[in-house]
């Protein structure tokens, strides 16, 4: 597979179209629309919206940001790499169907990406759990 990558630095944009862009993404209940020459309308998909806004965000902040195509899927050991888990534990997640195989014996990488997305969310809720039960429990008194 051929790698594409692009690169944009935030000083290729200048600071007030950021902030137009940004004005206009901000709205969560109205998708924007694309316009071609012939005045055909295209909403802009939801994902697409998210990761758009995200790009302006660091870009606003004075980011670099390079945006990379990347694999459908990957190895069971790619997958363990990106995860930080043996590949013992991969195999389980792909035997309960968390994760899908590919017929190439791949595995999907939007699975893989949802699930640690997942992961991190959980933890994030457990540390905040467990501050809680601190303070609560008179820990940070």
């Amino acid at each position: 597979m051929i790698e594409r990558k692009r690169t944009i630095g935030a000083t290729e944009i200048d600071a007030a179209t950021l902030q137009q862009l940004h004005a206009v993404l901000a709205d969560n209940d109205v998708a924007p629309q694309i316009i071609n020459s012939a005045g055909t309308k295209i909403a802009v998909p939801l994902p697409l919206l998210a990761i758009m806004r995200n790009m302006l965000a660091d870009l606003e902040e004075g980011a670099s940001l390079q945006v990379t195509r990347t694999p459908e899927s990957i190895s069971l050991q790619e997958t363990a790499e990106y995860l930080n888990v043996s590949s013992r534990f991969v195999t389980k997640l792909v035997d309960e169907g968390v994760i899908q195989s590919m017929s190439d014996g791949q595995l999907s990488l939007a699975d893989i990406v949802k699930y640690g997305h997942q992961q991190a969310i959980r933890t994030r809720e457990g540390i905040v759990e467990i501050a809680r039960l601190s303070q609560e429990a008179g820990a940070y008194d």
